[in-house]
């Protein structure tokens, strides 16, 4: 089941609402080599209901300051990486935040990824 996002229109303002989870892509992106169950990072962006430029901002995702995709509801990206440390950073207009990963013998890590704020959106990473 796919999200349906709703325009609500305010005195001065725009908003949307959103009804119902947001479904998982069962078909995530995919970077990088080496078949499972290798080191792996999924990025994830948990469905979240709120004003259009809340929602409407996909934070590009940086693997050691390369971009590697956009941070988007139902559209989870998944890192294969060797053994190492890795700097996952998530940007937008409004600002950066990184996450440092340290993978080994076959890790899985998860981060969710988000924005904060309505006026000028900031991302967030956030190690689960």
């Amino acid at each position: 089941m796919r999200y349906l996002l709703l325009p609500l229109l305010l005195p001065g303002c725009a908003a949307v609402v959103q009804v119902g989870p947001a479904a998982q892509d069962d078909d995530p992106q995919w970077l990088g080599e080496g078949e499972p169950p290798g080191n792996e990072v999924r990025i994830t962006r948990p469905s979240e209901a709120g004003l259009i430029t809340t929602v409407a901002t996909r934070p590009t995702i940086r693997l050691d300051g390369r971009e590697v995709g956009r941070c988007q509801v139902g559209k989870p990206i998944v890192l294969r990486l060797p053994d190492g440390s890795y700097a996952i950073s998530a940007e937008t207009a409004a600002g950066r935040a990184t996450q440092w990963v340290t993978v080994s013998d076959f890790a899985q890590v998860d981060i969710t990824c988000g924005v904060e704020g309505v006026v000028s959106p900031k991302p967030s990473l956030t190690l689960n």
